[in-house]
């Protein structure tokens, strides 16, 4: 999925269930095929760990029309 944030455009993946947040960067790289996760979260009590990252991250949170 491509999403556009101002002039940047992003290749992402979604994490959008339990499973595939908990996983999320885990064990991978960015390639040409994506670079960035888009995490679809239901509520504001959210967090995010780096367990097994093996690349720096940039978090953006988005709600609404606030970054």
């Amino acid at each position: 999925m491509k999403l556009k944030i101002g002039e940047n455009i992003f290749k992402v993946k979604i994490a959008d269930d339990d499973k595939s947040r908990a996983i999320g960067m885990m064990g991978r790289s960015f390639t040409d095929e994506f670079n960035g996760m888009l995490f679809l979260m239901d509520d504001h009590t959210n967090c995010f760990w780096m367990k097994n990252c093996i690349t720096s991250l940039d978090i953006i949170f988005i709600d609404g029309n606030t970054r």
